[in-house]
């Protein structure tokens, strides 16, 4: 396998990893523009039914982007390697250095990012229910 073929596989897998992510945040925003201008309509099935939903979705989504990321990684120690053993220049997995694209501060900024938005999301779907209960 050349080089720009292994490089074409690590942003494949990255770019599906974070098309994943584009998706999973389109939902959670969209639930909660739904929870904003239909709150009124909410009763304790729907809320449970769309939590129960949300929190599968993220569940899946999660995998995803899991199974995403690890195909990159795996591309990135295989071209790592095949530079080591000098069957393909260095000039790729430098580029995936210098880029960091996997580096764990990143990720633990995508982490904590992903887990405000899916914790925030429940929240507010359930403070949304309760205000209209309380205030009626």
């Amino acid at each position: 396998m050349q080089e720009f073929q292994i490089v074409e596989l690590i942003f494949s897998g990255l770019d599906q990893a974070w098309s994943s992510l584009e998706w999973w945040a389109s939902v959670s925003f969209g639930l909660i523009a739904l929870t904003h201008f239909a709150a009124k309509k909410l009763n304790l099935t729907i809320v449970i039914a769309v939590s129960v939903l949300y929190i599968l979705f993220t569940i899946y989504s999660g995998f995803n982007v899991a199974i995403s990321t690890g195909k990159a990684t795996f591309y990135i120690q295989d071209m790592r390697a095949l530079a080591e053993s000098g069957a393909i220049s260095s000039g790729g997995i430098g580029t995936m250095d210098q880029m960091r694209v996997l580096a764990p501060p990143a990720v633990m900024t995508m982490i904590l990012c992903a887990a405000g938005t899916f914790l925030g999301t429940l929240a507010y779907l359930v403070f949304s229910y309760r205000r209209e209960r309380t205030s009626s």
